[in-house]
């Protein structure tokens, strides 16, 4: 379950989330919600996996999203070695990214751009 808090920003102000999966069909109304009455928000939502994307609420929450200003992105292989980097206290251990992490982002950019298109 993600966490998605807009109290504390304010307009004209660029957001990003890293999230392991994409936000279920609830969130991503209430997301959509609040970008289509704060017209100056920018958010961009990278996700490492897209949350049961085979349903049609999924689906179309995401659409929803995205029609509403979000700019929705699978994260790619440089995308975990920054936020591992950033927001993992990691004690000097590199990060070893999973054999076909590569192929898993290849995999759900299709996805999302066939869901979005």
């Amino acid at each position: 379950i993600q966490t998605y808090s807009f109290n504390k920003l304010r307009n004209n102000q660029n957001t990003c989330r890293y999230v392991s999966s994409s936000p279920c069909s609830a969130c991503t109304a209430k997301i959509a919600e609040v970008l289509k009455s704060r017209k100056n928000l920018k958010l961009s939502i990278f996700a490492a996996r897209l949350f049961e994307w085979e349903e049609e609420e999924i689906q179309a929450g995401l659409k929803a999203l995205h029609a509403a200003g979000c700019k929705l992105r699978m994260m790619k292989p440089l995308d975990f070695s920054y936020t591992w980097d950033t927001f993992v206290e990691s004690d000097d251990q590199p990060l070893n990214l999973w054999e076909d992490c590569k192929e898993n982002y290849e995999f759900y950019h299709e996805k999302l751009a066939d869901i979005l298109e």
